[in-house]
């Protein structure tokens, strides 16, 4: 899988922040979650769990 780390703007600089390869996936995630939620409330909650 490939993550667009950088967001969906490309002319944007390369971010400095060393925690963007979680911040994006984790922001990605909760925009699907948040649409399907809103398409059927019965969803089950989002849960998040990283171990390094």
């Amino acid at each position: 899988m490939t993550f667009d780390i950088r967001g969906s703007i490309k002319n944007t600089k390369i971010s400095s922040n060393l925690y963007v390869v979680f911040e994006e996936p984790i922001s990605n995630a909760t925009d699907s979650f948040l649409i399907r939620k809103h398409e059927d409330a019965s969803e089950t909650d989002m849960l998040v769990e990283i171990d390094v």
